[in-house]
């Protein structure tokens, strides 16, 4: 009987270590590969190029959580400039075992257009076409002109359209005689000939209404008379031969008007002449 219990004892642990050696084998051991943790998170793309202010489309890569620890948040990528490109974001960075990567920012977008408060207007000019709202850049005389709302800026009137944008420098008044000015003196010239032009749309009864170019260091020219237009026209008048001589020049509209006459105003350019 002993010897029979005994045996019974030596095959009893002979077959439970079979065992324990057959499950130590078919054993997952992916934990071990989770503890050593993820590298950085990949940098974000960058932005396009362009030619205006770019949109400051960005955002931060997401920080994700895993067993045995978190990554910390990615940095977001930066905007597009004017001249270059956004740069991608930077991915993240886990912290503890197990952490998981995660993507970086996406880089910011360049904005698209030609310049000049993204209008097609070229040239010295700053807000040509009063795409900005309001008269931003330009002087208007006198000063008391737009409270009086003897001038004002304003979108498209009914079915009526701009030759650039939505805006329109525009000037009435229903019971005033006024004259105003809007004018631009430019900066930073290179000495040449020059040509100051925009685009109008005016009804009849106008003492006077023209383009002028003034304290350019040469002569100043003679005026351009705006002429009538029908209502649904817009003109396009120039006035040449501007001599820059010193790298600064005034260059404007005047208007001298009678009551209920009414006048539109758009997409003015100074350029240097080809010579």
């Amino acid at each position: 009987m002993r010897r029979a219990a005994s045996s019974f004892r030596r095959t009893w642990y002979w077959q439970a270590g079979l065992v324990l050696l057959a499950s130590c084998s078919f054993q997952n051991f992916d934990y071990l590969e989770q503890a050593a943790g993820g590298g950085g998170g990949k940098s974000g793309g960058a932005g396009g190029a362009g030619t205006t202010a770019g949109n400051s489309s960005q955002q931060a890569g997401s920080s994700s959580a895993a067993e045995g620890g978190m990554g910390e948040p990615a940095n977001g990528g930066s905007a597009g400039s004017s001249t270059e490109a956004g740069k991608g974001g930077t991915g993240s960075e886990p912290v503890g075992s197990g952490g998981v990567t995660d993507e970086g920012g996406a880089g910011g977008t360049a904005g698209e257009g030609t310049g000049n408060a993204g209008t097609g207007a070229v040239g010295q000019l700053v807000n040509p076409s009063f795409e900005t709202s309001n008269t931003l850049g330009w002087t208007v005389d006198p000063t008391d002109a737009l409270t009086k709302r003897h001038a004002f800026v304003q979108l498209a009137q009914g079915t009526a359209t701009v030759p650039d944008g939505a805006y329109q420098f525009s000037t009435w008044h229903m019971t005033d005689t006024y004259t105003v000015e809007v004018h631009q003196t430019v900066t930073g010239l290179e000495d040449g000939t020059y040509t100051f032009k925009g685009y109008f749309s005016r009804g009849d009864g106008f003492n006077a209404v023209s383009l002028f170019a003034r304290n350019c260091g040469g002569t100043d020219p003679e005026p351009v008379p705006v002429p009538l237009t029908d209502a649904s026209q817009w003109l396009n008048v120039e006035l040449p031969g501007i001599e820059v001589v010193g790298g600064s020049c005034d260059v404007g509209l005047s208007i001298d008007s009678n009551p209920a006459n009414w006048l539109n105003a758009d997409l003015f350019t100074f350029e240097k002449e080809v010579e």
